[in-house]
C-alpha cells in the first residue's frame, strides 16, 4: 500500500476523524433513536433533567466512589453540581489533565477550592506514549464503542492508573453537542452544513491540502440517509447529523471511551429528547444551556467568566474585535489541551500546543494505523486505507 504523505496525515490529524460513514450511522442510530421513542414532559428544566439522569446514574453506582474528569467548560462542572445534589463530597473526586498554567486546571481547581472538593492534576508530559499502548486503546476503543480514537485515549489510561479501579467515572462527554455548541445558525442547508462543519473541524483551512469533493460527497450520502430523522426532531438540523456522527462518534467518544467504568449521562435519551426538542434558535451557541446552568448552580458556576454572562452585554464592536482576533490568531490552540505531543525530539523534547503540525505526531499515526491493520485487530477496518482516502 502506498505510503501516506506528510499532507495527508496533517490533514488526517487535522479534521480528527476517517471517513467511515457506517460508523457515524451505527452511532447516529444509538443515540438519535432511542430519544425519538421518548415524549417529553411539558415544563422540563434543564436541571431538573440532568439530575434525574444522575439519580439513575449515581444509583446503579451504588456506594462505589465517584470520578469526575473536570474542566472549566459547561458539561463537566454541570456534572458535578448535579452529582453534588445527590451524593457527599467525600465520595467526589476531580481529576484534571494539563499544565499548570492552563485554563481548564485553574478554573477547575478555583471551583474545587471553592467547593472543598478534592481534586488532582494529571500532567500530560508524563504520559507513556508508546505505540503498543496506543494500539491497545484504539482497540479497546472499537471493541467498546466502535468508535476511532486520537492520541487523547492515553489521557484515560492515565487516569485509571491514577485512581482506584474499584471507581465510576462521569464523562461529560456529548453535553455541548446535544445542547448546540457547533451551531452557529439554525436550519442550514446541507452544503451549508458541509460548509460550517468544516470549518470549525479544520484549523486554518487555506493550509490543509484535501479533496473537497470527495469529502463533501461522503457527507452528502449521510445526510440523505439520516433524512427521515429529521422530520421526528423539532430541532435536528444537517450540522447536527455531521457533528454527532462524524465528530462526536468517530473523533470524541475514543478518546474518552476506554476508562475501566465510564458513564456517559448526555447520551441518556433524556437529555438527547430534551434538547432536540427546544427551538432551533435556543440550541445555538447553547443559549438556554449555559443561562440554565448558570443560573441553577451558582456554587459551581463561579468563574470569572460565568459572573461575565450574568453581566451587561458587552458592545458588538468589541465583541466582532474578538471574534476575529480568535479566527486569525489562535485557531490551530483552539484555547484548549485535548491531545498534547510531545516535539521531533521525542522523548526529550518539550510538549507541542499543536500536534497536527508535529513531525513525531505524524510518524506516530502512521505507525499507529499500520500496526492495527498489520495485527488485524479492527478486522472490518483498514485504517490506512481511511488515511488515503484524503489524499
Amino acid at each position: 500500500m502506498t505510503e501516506p504523505s506528510a499532507e495527508t496525515v496533517q490533514t488526517f490529524l487535522r479534521l480528527g476523524f476517517p471517513l467511515l460513514p457506517d460508523r457515524a450511522e451505527s452511532y447516529l442510530a444509538q443515540v438519535i433513536l432511542p430519544a425519538v421513542e421518548r415524549t417529553p414532559p411539558a415544563g422540563q428544566t434543564v436541571s431538573g433533567v440532568l439530575e434525574g439522569i444522575m439519580g439513575e446514574v449515581l444509583e446503579g453506582a451504588g456506594t462505589r466512589r465517584i470520578v469526575i474528569p473536570l474542566t472549566s467548560g459547561y458539561d463537566s462542572r454541570g456534572l458535578l453540581a448535579a452529582t453534588l445534589r445527590l451524593v457527599p463530597k467525600d465520595r467526589i473526586l476531580c481529576a484534571t489533565f494539563g499544565p499548570e498554567d492552563s485554563e481548564d486546571v485553574v478554573g477547575a481547581k478555583t471551583v474545587c477550592a471553592a467547593l472543598g472538593l478534592e481534586w488532582i492534576r494529571l500532567p500530560t508530559d508524563r504520559i507513556d506514549w508508546s505505540l503498543d499502548r496506543l494500539i491497545a486503546g484504539t482497540k479497546s476503543s472499537f471493541d467498546r464503542f466502535g468508535s476511532y480514537c486520537s492520541p487523547a485515549v492515553l489521557r484515560s489510561m492515565y487516569l485509571d492508573e491514577a485512581t482506584d479501579p474499584d471507581t465510576v467515572v462521569l464523562s461529560g462527554y456529548f453535553g455541548d453537542a446535544t445542547s448546540g455548541a457547533h451551531l452557529s445558525k439554525a436550519n442550514a442547508s446541507e452544503k451549508g452544513a458541509i460548509r460550517n462543519f468544516l470549518s470549525q473541524n479544520l484549523s486554518l483551512l487555506d493550509r490543509v491540502p484535501y479533496d473537497l469533493d470527495k469529502v463533501s460527497a461522503v457527507f452528502l450520502d449521510v445526510l440523505a440517509q439520516q433524512e427521515p430523522l429529521q422530520k421526528d426532531l423539532r430541532s435536528f438540523t444537517s450540522m447536527d447529523i455531521l457533528d454527532f456522527g462524524f465528530r462526536q462518534g468517530l473523533r470524541i467518544k475514543g478518546s474518552v471511551g476506554s476508562f475501566k467504568t465510564v458513564v456517559f449521562p448526555f447520551e441518556h435519551p433524556d437529555w438527547v429528547r430534551f434538547w432536540l426538542d427546544q427551538p432551533a434558535e435556543s440550541r445555538a451557541n447553547q443559549k438556554l444551556y449555559k443561562a440554565a446552568l448558570t443560573e441553577s448552580y451558582l456554587e459551581v458556576f463561579c468563574l470569572p467568566k460565568d459572573r461575565r454572562r450574568a453581566g451587561p452585554p458587552r458592545r458588538p464592536a468589541l465583541r466582532n474585535r474578538l471574534r476575529n482576533w480568535l479566527r486569525d490568531e489562535v485557531p490551530s490552540f483552539r484555547l484548549r489541551e485535548w491531545a498534547k505531543m510531545r516535539s521531533a525530539a521525542f522523548p526529550a523534547g518539550p510538549l507541542m500546543r499543536d500536534f497536527e503540525e508535529n513531525e513525531s505526531a505524524h510518524a506516530m499515526y502512521r505507525d499507529l494505523l499500520a500496526g492495527l491493520d498489520a495485527r488485524g485487530l479492527v478486522p472490518d477496518v483498514s485504517f490506512e486505507q481511511a488515511l488515503l482516502d484524503f489524499s
